[in-house]
Order: C-alpha cells, then sequence, then structure tokens
C-alpha cells in the first residue's frame, strides 16, 4: 500500500475565500490522492472561534456549521491555541481581513505561527505591505 504524503493545515479566515478553498479542497480530494498528496485540514477559525481536530476535519461539517450557526467555534480555542496545538512544519493558510494601520489580524497569526516554525500561506496583503521586514 502506498503512504500519502499528509500535509496538515488550518484554515484561518472562514468568510468567501475560506469557504471557496474549502469547497475547492473537497473538489479535488480524490485527484490530489491519485497524487500521493493527502491535504488534512486539521483546524478551521472563523472571528467567533475555531474548530480543532488533531484527526482532521469534514470539511463539509464546517461548511454547514458556519451556513447554519454562523460560526465554526465549537470548543472554546482561539486561533492562537490552535496553532499552539498543531506542529512545527505544518501549514497556516490566513485569510483573514485587514487592518490597514496594523495589518491584524493577519500580523499576529503569521508571526506565532512562522516563530514556531510554521509555513504561511496567504491571500492576505496587508501584513506583507506594512511589516514585511518584520516577517
Amino acid at each position: 500500500m502506498v503512504r500519502l504524503n499528509e500535509v496538515r493545515i488550518a484554515l484561518i479566515g472562514f468568510g468567501n475565500v475560506g469557504q471557496g478553498l474549502a469547497n475547492v479542497l473537497i473538489k479535488k480530494r480524490e485527484s490530489l490522492k491519485q497524487n500521493d498528496i493527502n491535504i488534512k485540514v486539521v483546524g478551521v477559525a472563523d472571528s467567533k472561534g475555531v474548530m480543532f481536530d488533531e484527526n482532521g476535519i469534514e470539511l463539509e461539517e464546517a461548511l454547514r456549521l458556519k451556513k447554519t450557526k454562523g460560526t465554526v467555534a465549537h470548543n472554546g480555542m482561539d486561533v492562537f491555541d490552535m496553532i499552539d496545538q498543531m506542529g512545527e512544519g505544518e501549514i497556516v493558510v490566513d485569510m483573514t481581513p485587514t487592518n490597514i494601520e496594523t495589518g491584524e489580524p493577519g500580523m499576529g497569526i503569521m508571526r506565532v505561527a512562522l516563530d514556531r516554525g510554521m509555513h504561511v500561506v496567504t491571500s492576505n496583503k496587508g501584513p506583507l505591505a506594512l511589516n514585511f521586514q518584520k516577517l
């Protein structure tokens, strides 16, 4: 049996962009597995809280919760708790909105993730434009 290359990620920001990415991951799941790639989403965060399971989250359930309850929050964690639970080398995907004066909340999320040895992928230009040298 071939072992798939597992990539563990957390989606931070579950508005239109985050939900769109979740839908793409669902749609492409089998195609990725055929190429020996298994993207395991272990965390999803929106502005109200976090859904986290180190064994993986069903994205269909996260989307359902967001649609019916307005949030994925269900365990009392915040984004930084979730990042602390993840391991070095894992990936944080930041899709949060930006405060154009501070670059937050993405700036703080990226700095904490990078400080913990994680990889960061972002659609968020604010932190990069305002604080590229710090990152």
